[in-house]
């Protein structure tokens, strides 16, 4: 069952607008990593990164500890996905559309909510909100929500952080089977998050 839960849930977090920028191989050029971005753009990585997994223009995944483990998500509008532990996920969702679109943190909530909602196929004010708060991501302004949601059966509590920057956006999310936010959950939420440096 512990392989069980990541395909149910991927199925529910797609809740992506558009496609960011995604990397889409990396060479070596004089010595140097070139990271390949699928718009024919291309950057340098930087030594700072080393260490770091770079998800795409905007961003990079540098976890503290080596307990997240890349899984295969088969599905392209999730930029990432990682297993912690056999009840523990963490998911990144990027999209190119930010403030500079019309998109901010109240109206990319709601998105995430309504859509989270039409895929259980229940009314969306019968979506079990459990903690809401406005964080700072790297100073930058992010709005968290944590929800209950029952996928066949299985309860699964979701904590996402959804960050709206000029010209990108990103969903920051861990979820977990359960139908209560633990502080376990919250630590584990509050690691994943200081793993996502911008760029």
């Amino acid at each position: 069952m512990k392989f069980l839960i990541a395909p149910i849930i991927f199925a529910l977090s797609v809740i992506g607008v558009a496609e960011a920028q995604q990397i889409v191989g990396r060479t070596i050029v004089d010595g140097e990593t070139v990271i390949l971005y699928s718009d024919k753009t291309w950057t340098y990585e930087s030594p700072a990164e080393q260490g770091c997994t770079k998800l795409d223009a905007n961003f990079s995944f540098c976890p503290a500890t080596n307990q997240w483990s890349s899984i295969a998500t088969g599905n392209p509008q999730i930029t990432a996905a990682y297993r912690y532990d056999a009840r523990t996920y963490g998911m990144l969702i990027a999209e190119p559309l930010g403030l500079n679109d019309g998109v901010n943190l109240t109206s990319l909530a709601e998105v995430v909510l309504t859509q989270t909602a039409n895929l259980l196929e229940i009314p969306r004010n019968e979506l079990l909100i459990l903690e809401s708060e406005d964080v700072l991501v790297q100073d930058v302004p992010g709005l968290k929500l944590s929800y209950a949601v029952d996928v066949n059966s299985i309860p699964i509590v979701y904590t996402n952080t959804i960050v709206v920057r000029d010209s990108s956006s990103i969903q920051i999310m861990t979820y977990e089977t359960g139908s209560q936010l633990t502080e376990r959950h919250k630590e584990i939420n509050a690691e994943f998050i200081d793993a996502v440096q911008f760029d």
